[in-house]
């Protein structure tokens, strides 16, 4: 009589022969898994270098905007914002060698939301001027916050009292306002890395932008199309681009990994770093259209 089943002999060969099919696949599926994370890390490393050189793009490119290449009061005076006299509306700082990363500020008029105009039509003797909408922190007389420039005049002016809705200037008006003409804001900016961190100063207050960045540089187009790192003097108001060099790390180290490579961004070299976060190095170039439109 014939007995089925499995001896004890079959059964534990059966249960290791499962054990090694067990460990490859899971071997299998952690490399897999490991690999997913990494391309998917690595994808959001690009994207956010990507998003941080949007930003970038999107705030040098308005540089002059409204206030033009040069920024005065209306008596041709140089603008000052918190002590500081602004000649040019780009203001570069240049830093080359090794590690050290450059600055630049841009000076531009910016739009509150909802939009502030004027109530009515004001001569060119007046400096007491009345707004439609309640403005908040908009505008401040003793901060950074403290000038106006009215749509499509190129004069800026120093506010030195707020009542409710009514603003008095420093200075007369240099010419006409027509009624619903838009009132925006003037603001310096300075972007720059520190500790690692690219950030946004608006001499009000300091943003930080990103807190994974290991460099940034700038270079200068010119009129003729040479490429300065360094524009000083009269050669800022022939500034027609600016090619911006970011250095983006990863957030989180990888395991087994080294970067020992070396980044050139424009007139300065990062690295070897030799740790374990990996880096992404984009260039972009912007039109400064408020400069090349003069």
């Amino acid at each position: 009589m014939n007995k089925s089943g499995y001896s004890l002999i079959e059964f534990l060969i059966t249960i290791f022969l499962f054990g090694i099919i067990g460990s490859i696949v899971f071997a299998f599926y952690i490399n897999f898994q490991n690999k997913s994370i990494n391309e998917i890390t690595n994808s959001d490393l690009y994207e956010r270098a990507n998003r941080i050189m949007l930003y970038l793009t999107k705030e040098i490119r308005t540089a002059g905007f409204m206030v033009s290449s040069i920024p005065k009061y209306s008596d041709n005076s140089k603008l000052i914002i918190e002590g500081k006299t602004y000649d040019y509306s780009i203001v570069p700082e240049n830093f080359s060698g090794n590690n050290g990363s450059d600055n630049i500020t841009i000076v531009k008029a910016v739009s509150n939301l909802p939009e502030i105009h004027v109530v009515q039509n004001y001569k060119s003797n007046s400096n007491i001027i009345l707004v439609d909408n309640d403005f908040g922190n908009f505008f401040k007389i003793d901060s950074s916050k403290n000038h106006l420039i009215f749509e499509n005049h190129k004069v800026v002016y120093k506010i030195t009292n707020i009542t409710g809705k009514t603003i008095t200037l420093q200075r007369l008006l240099k010419e006409k306002v027509p009624k619903n003409t838009a009132v925006l804001g003037v603001r310096a900016l300075k972007f720059y890395v520190d500790d690692g961190a690219l950030k946004l100063n608006d001499f009000n207050e300091i943003s930080i932008i990103d807190d994974s960045i290991d460099g940034l540089q700038f270079q200068y187009i010119l009129e003729d199309g040479s490429i300065v790192n360094n524009p000083s003097g009269s050669t800022i108001e022939k500034i027609r681009a600016i090619k911006v060099f970011l250095l983006v790390r990863a957030q989180r180290i990888y395991k087994n990994y080294k970067d020992s490579k070396s980044y050139i961004l424009a007139d300065t070299v990062y690295g070897p770093f030799n740790d374990s976060y990996k880096r992404v190095y984009l260039e972009n170039v912007i039109e400064v259209k408020n400069y090349a439109y003069e």
